[in-house]
This record gives structure tokens, sequence and C-alpha cells, in this order.
């Protein structure tokens, strides 16, 4: 038996799809938001995808989203065995603690999604604010960051807007004489609350 075969056999089993990611002996199969890899653990120096006595395969976790290494599970098997004790094998060892690790996966995936959302969300008002500035975006891993830019006479004004979800972070340089109303406008975007003491 093939190893691309074997898998379709126990996909059958569990009633998971086999997924087109992977190669053709290190196969997904999946349904809903489960996602397992079955890699067959074969001599290197065979280039087949034929299963042999001394083969074992390996079943290992996918999430949605990155998880530590320590949450990632993984379980060997003997290659030869009956493709109904290997899927019993995943049912019985794998699955109950890969899909305690799947729900804290999907949670995090929904944070960092409502994350990157506002992200997006601000990145668009910062842009519409700065519209006469000729405002570009810059997308990074984790932040949003929109650059902007104004001649002013013989000078610049150019700075950066940093958007970290509902927070962000404004880096400014132009004369000074034209900083006092920025200045005076951030004074007044933020009035003093009644708990607030002077310095």
């Amino acid at each position: 038996m093939t190893f691309p075969d074997l898998v379709k056999q126990v996909a059958t089993i569990l009633e998971y799809q086999v997924l087109e990611k992977g190669f053709t002996r290190s196969i997904h199969i999946g349904k809903g938001d489960e996602e397992i890899a079955l890699k067959l653990l074969h001599d290197w120096r065979d280039s087949s995808d034929q299963i042999s006595k001394e083969d074992r395969i390996e079943i290992s976790s996918c999430y949605p989203y990155q998880m530590s290494y320590g949450d990632h599970v993984f379980i060997t098997v003997s290659a030869t065995k009956p493709v109904w004790r290997i899927a019993n094998d995943i049912i019985r060892r794998f699955l109950p603690l890969y899909r305690e690790h799947l729900v804290v996966a999907l949670r995090h995936k929904a944070q960092h999604d409502g994350y990157v959302e506002e992200c997006r969300k601000n990145t668009d008002v910062a842009l519409a604010a700065l519209k006469g500035m000729r405002p570009s975006r810059r997308s990074y891993t984790s932040d949003y960051i929109v650059h902007f830019s104004k001649r002013i006479g013989d000078d610049y004004v150019y700075g950066d807007v940093t958007i970290s979800g509902k927070t962000g972070n404004l880096s400014l340089r132009c004369p000074f004489e034209s900083m006092e109303p920025v200045l005076t406008a951030i004074a007044n975007a933020f009035p003093p609350g009644k708990d607030t003491e002077d310095g």
C-alpha cells in the first residue's frame, strides 16, 4: 500500500477530508477547524511512497493560530498497523489533547482577528484625518503605521502614527513655531479629568 492510499482510508474512517496541503509523504487531513498532519517516517534514501515494515507514521497537530511549542501534540504509530487501528490511535491517543489545545488556539485567533480589524479601522481613520499631508500606509506584523509629510516653506513636516489596536503613538517633526497649535490641540483633546492634578 502507498502512503497516500493509507491516509485516504484513515481520513474516511475519521470522516475527515484529505486537504491539498503537503507532499506525498506528508499529508494533511481535516474537517472544520481541525487539521492534522500525517508524515511517513521513511528511510530518506528511499524516494518511493510505498510503506515498508520498518516505517512509522507521525501524527501531529496543526492550529489555525500560532501556539507555543509545548502545546503541539504528536504521536507515532507503526505504518504497518491495520488502518482501523491507526484511526483508533488517533481518536484515543491524539484527538482529546489536540482538541483541548484547539479551543485555546481558536480563542487566540479570535482575539488576534479582532486586534487586526481594530488596527485596520483606525488606520483608515488616520489616513482620512491626514489626507492633506500625503499619508501612506505601511503594514507590519503587529502594528499598522501611517507615514505623513508636507512641505512648509523651506521646511518639512513629517511623522508617523503607529496604530496598535485601540491605541496610537504619534511621532512628529516640524518647525517649533508650527508645533504650538499642535500641542494646544493635543491638550484640548485630553482635558483634565476631575481626578487629574497638575504636576
